[in-house]
């Protein structure tokens, strides 16, 4: 085999490797909220995320795992640095007739007081301000992408 030959196979090889789809994560690490507590959720404190919404619906384990998959590369981009940090609580909202995953991130440690040192469960975490210890997002389930990232304001 010539070396340009070799060549041509690592770089097709490299390519391959590093385009193949991941697989989800198994297990869920944010919270599902639904019903009244997925309303307190998106609607607490702003309607930023809250408008506009046609109706609530329950994601299933595949929608959250590919949520998470999805989320984790998000955050891990320059622009969001250090939000992986944060305990997750979701709700599904139907805004213009597409179903939506809303995202409420909370630091852990502002949890932790939150929550009076419990774990997090499916009760709403709800602090109006809060500053960069607390963000929403939205994600499109069809097309997996992110919109509105904020953090919560000042106070």
């Amino acid at each position: 085999m010539k070396l340009s030959e070799i060549l041509l196979v690592a770089a097709c090889l490299t390519l391959l490797f590093a385009c193949r789809q991941t697989t989800p994560p198994a297990q869920i690490e944010g919270f599902l909220l639904t019903g009244e507590e997925a309303k307190l959720l998106v609607g607490h404190c702003t309607t930023v995320y809250s408008a506009g919404v046609e109706a609530y619906w329950t994601p299933n384990q595949t929608d959250l795992r590919q949520l998470e998959h999805d989320l984790n590369s998000y955050l891990a981009s320059p622009n969001v640095d250090g939000l992986n940090q944060y305990l997750r609580q979701y709700a599904g909202v139907i805004k213009n007739g597409r179903k939506q995953i809303f995202v409420s991130g909370v630091h852990a440690a502002t949890a932790q007081r939150l929550q009076n040192n419990q774990p997090m469960s499916d009760k709403a975490i709800v602090l109006c301000g809060g500053g960069t210890m607390m963000y929403g997002v939205e994600y499109d389930v069809e097309t997996r992408s992110f919109s509105s990232f904020t953090f919560n304001a000042a106070r």
